[in-house]
């Protein structure tokens, strides 16, 4: 009902990006990402609610298998998340997502520079490191994510991929047995789980070299 009522709203009248941002946000809850898009760069391209409607359309882009139109989406917010360190987080997740290196650590960086005991900007950055294959250096900053945020299941699973990468078997399963322990359901868990357990069946005696 809300979707049709929206696009009711836009025969009568096409020039109302507010309208075309709230029937963007309502099509991709309803998990229709490829019709969202329009809706949404329309309600970008207006300035309405620039910084969600960007997020938004960078989600739908995503989900519809657009990923150089998402980065590129990413890239114009920068300017619109500049001095917002949470809204800087979120973007660098997204980047992570669409698996750019480049982006999640600048929007990490950012994060940081507003502020610095971020743990969740920390855990972004140790992501996009983990992405570029910097794996020393992924380990730093998802054990600084720990140290300010123990109970995040995501820094100990991305701290295990650093520590497996570095041939530190060991540390990487009792990351990914503390993640599981903070979330049970967390399928990449499992997933990076699944992948140690192959890696020390093929290398039974391999050991910790940290």
């Amino acid at each position: 009902p809300a979707i049709a009522h929206f696009q009711q709203a836009l025969v009568a009248d096409p020039n109302q990006p507010v309208v075309e941002y709230a029937l963007g946000e309502t099509l991709l809850e309803a998990e229709r990402p490829r019709d969202a898009i329009a809706p949404l760069r329309a309600a970008l391209e207006a300035g309405v609610h620039a910084d969600e409607a960007g997020v938004d359309l960078v989600r739908a882009l995503g989900a519809a298998g657009e990923r150089d139109g998402a980065i590129r989406v990413l890239e114009r917010l920068r300017s619109v998340a500049a001095g917002d360190a949470e809204r800087c987080v979120a973007l660098a997740a997204l980047a992570v997502q669409l698996q750019d290196p480049r982006l999640a650590e600048l929007f990490s960086r950012a994060a940081l520079a507003s502020r610095p005991g971020l743990a969740a900007a920390h855990a972004q950055l140790g992501a996009s490191f983990n992405l570029s294959g910097r794996f020393a250096d992924a380990r730093g900053e998802l054990e600084e994510a720990i140290r300010l945020d123990s109970r995040d299941a995501a820094s100990h699973v991305g701290l295990a991929v650093a520590e497996a990468n570095l041939g530190h078997l060991v540390e990487a399963r009792a990351h990914i047995d503390a993640a599981l322990r903070l979330d049970p359901a967390s399928a990449q868990a499992r997933r990076v789980r699944l992948a140690l357990e192959q890696t020390t069946a093929e290398r039974p005696h391999r050991v910790s070299k940290r």
